[in-house]
């Protein structure tokens, strides 16, 4: 599965692994510019997102039916989107980390955000990350804080600026995100 642009427009193009890559699906999604997607575990949803300079995350069908579209009006002094997304193990939640250092959760259910928070820089390293729980249902989401040991920041050539990496364990009660640019992990 791809984006492709065919004559100033996008499409996402879906291709059976068997044989000879054929293409099994194509359908015009409504983007000026889409910059990445992310199909769901259970393979119900696609997840697309725009361009950098601009915060829209459309979700398709794997039959090409759009289910929703969130298009947020940019910050004049910051015009930037979404960076980076994951779904959760269970596909019940996909999580969208954007360029002005939050992380948003969609409910899988309504494709609506239920859950966003803004990293925060580490005050005092050495006393370890806080790590953010939750646990999440279709209304509402419970959080705590736990502290675990610090890590280290290695990778010096990614994007530096918003939460460029989302990772959930293999269970989806726990996430870890990345920010560039305030080189913090939560």
């Amino acid at each position: 599965m791809f984006i492709q642009r065919i004559q100033a427009k996008d499409f996402v193009s879906i291709h059976s692994c068997e044989g000879n890559w054929n293409c099994v699906r194509r359908f015009e999604i409504d983007s000026i510019d889409a910059d990445g997607l992310a199909w769901s575990p259970d393979n119900r949803t696609i997840a697309i997102y725009e361009t950098f300079f601009e915060y829209k995350i459309m979700f398709y069908s794997p039959d090409g039916r759009m289910l929703r579209k969130e298009h947020r009006p940019t910050n004049e002094t910051m015009c930037m989107g979404i960076q980076t997304l994951k779904w959760s193990p269970s596909s019940q939640l996909l999580a969208v980390g954007s360029y002005d250092h939050k992380i948003a959760f969609y409910n899988c259910y309504t494709f609506k955000n239920s859950l966003e928070f803004e990293l925060s820089p580490i005050q005092r390293p050495e006393d370890g990350i806080k790590l953010v729980t939750f646990q999440a249902t279709i209304v509402e989401a419970v959080m705590d804080e736990v502290n675990i040991p610090t890590l280290k920041l290695e990778d010096k050539n990614a994007l530096k600026y918003g939460v460029g990496h989302i990772s959930f364990n293999k269970e989806g009660t726990f996430v870890a995100a990345r920010d560039c640019k305030k080189e913090i992990a939560t």
